[in-house]
This record gives C-alpha cells, structure tokens and sequence, in this order.
C-alpha cells in the first residue's frame, strides 16, 4: 500500500472517531438537557414546584391551570389547577371530609401537615388517574395526573406532585 492510501485510511478513520465522538457528545447533552429539573415558583399563587419542562399556563374560570408535564407519545399529563378566590379551608376540609369518606377512590389525609384529598381512579375509559387537592393558606390547589389504562402509575408522578410547596402570597 502506498504513503497515499494510507494516509487516506487513517484520515477516513480519524474522521470516523470523531463523528462517532460528536455524536455520543451531542446524544448526551440532549439526555442531560432532557434530565434537568428545575424549581418554578408561582407567586401571585403562592407555590413552586419541580419539573422536568417548563410549564404551559392557562387562565380559567376562578384560577388557573398549569400544565406541568405531557409526553403526548405515551398519553401522559400531569396538571395544576390554582383558584384565585380565597376558600376557608376549614370549611373545604370538613366538607371534603363528609364528602369523600366512603369513597373508595379517595382518602381523607394530611401530607406535609396539610389536610389532603386524594385518589387514584379511572379518569375516562381510556385513561387512569390520580389527584390531589390541597387548601393552603386560603387558597384551593388540585393537582391530577392521567396516563392510559392498564400501564403502572409513572414515577414522574411521584416526584412532581411531592415537589410542590406552597408559601404564603404577599399582599398587594
């Protein structure tokens, strides 16, 4: 083989490796980027919470909701909805109690010393569910998660529900 051919394999071969490099580089910050969880704190609502993407907000009627993850490939969304009116929570939690107390969806608890209102169900035929709502500090927060029917809870679901936290609004 001459100087000149081989001079052209190892060219073709560092070329290789460096494509190769650049692509396992490229496919890792797109991993790490697509991994990066970060707070977001709402407050004209009084709360924050960890995710994975930013959130999409859409007023509605007494509040406001957020969509705080989708993956429309698997059918999955979680959500926050934020009422904008103050609630007694006192009253909202002994009616809730009476409620739901023989649900067999729902439970009657406290997390994080908040009374609390939870549940796991079928949200539509197509999808199951799960949802949480929370009075804190005058204000009403629901958050729900649906993924398809007959698939395991995602674990995202876990670690973003249990992210938020709420703090009290300041006064205008």
């Amino acid at each position: 083989m001459t100087s000149l051919g081989r001079s052209i394999i190892v060219a073709v071969a560092f070329s290789t490796c460096l494509c190769i490099t650049f692509a396992q580089d490229n496919d890792q910050a797109t991993q790490k980027k697509k991994s990066a969880w970060k707070e977001f704190t709402f407050p004209a609502y009084g709360f924050a919470i960890t995710l994975p993407q930013a959130p999409k907000e859409t007023p509605v009627k007494n509040g406001t909701q957020y969509r705080l993850y989708w993956d429309s490939d698997a059918d999955f969304v979680v959500s926050l909805y934020a009422r904008s009116t103050s609630t007694d929570c006192s009253d909202w939690f002994a009616w809730a109690g009476k409620t739901f107390e023989h649900s067999f969806a729902t439970r009657v608890t406290t997390i994080k010393e908040v009374p609390t209102i939870e549940g796991d169900w079928d949200r539509n035929t197509l999808q199951a569910g799960y949802q949480r709502d929370q009075c804190i500090n005058a204000r009403l927060y629901t958050i729900e998660a649906g993924w398809p029917k007959g698939k395991t809870k995602p674990a995202i679901v876990g670690r973003i529900v249990n992210s938020f936290r709420s703090f009290p609004v300041a006064p205008k």
